[in-house]
């Protein structure tokens, strides 16, 4: 039983000395930290300010949106044979169809990526609402 209680005693005392010495080394860190602080890593004065000459200067600040800027879609709806599709346009592009067949279920060709092509989502709850575009920089 003695045994183990010099293990311990030995442990603790090998922690506190480990510790002793991290201490040490935080506070002769910190001393030469102090030192160095007139000066950061690249060797100049922590008062001047950083100059970056290549950098390219920002772009404007667009202004506050307008009413011209509000797009109202385009709707449009036509008769294909006993099919009646409902379109809905931004811009001249073609961005959501409702399909209601004479039979059946009214289902959505919805164009997610903008490139023109369309997915079908089934009719009913599963449509994501409308996404339009209210402004665009070019």
């Amino acid at each position: 039983m003695r045994t183990g209680k010099v293990w311990m005693v030995g442990a603790l005392l090998a922690i506190v000395g480990a510790w002793q010495g991290a201490v040490a080394q935080m506070a002769q860190d910190g001393q030469q930290s102090e030192r160095g602080a007139e000066r950061d890593v690249g060797g100049r004065d922590r008062g001047e300010p950083t100059v970056f000459a290549d950098a390219p200067p920002p772009p404007a600040i667009p202004g506050p949106i307008t009413e011209e800027d509000l797009v109202e879609p385009e709707v449009v709806i036509r008769q294909e044979g006993e099919n009646t599709v409902t379109e809905y346009r931004v811009g001249g592009k073609v961005y959501l169809m409702k399909v209601v067949p004479a039979r059946g279920e009214p289902y959505y060709l919805v164009d997610k990526s903008g490139d023109g092509t369309f997915e079908r989502l089934p009719g009913g709850a599963h449509i994501a609402p409308p996404m339009w575009v209210i402004k665009q920089w070019r």
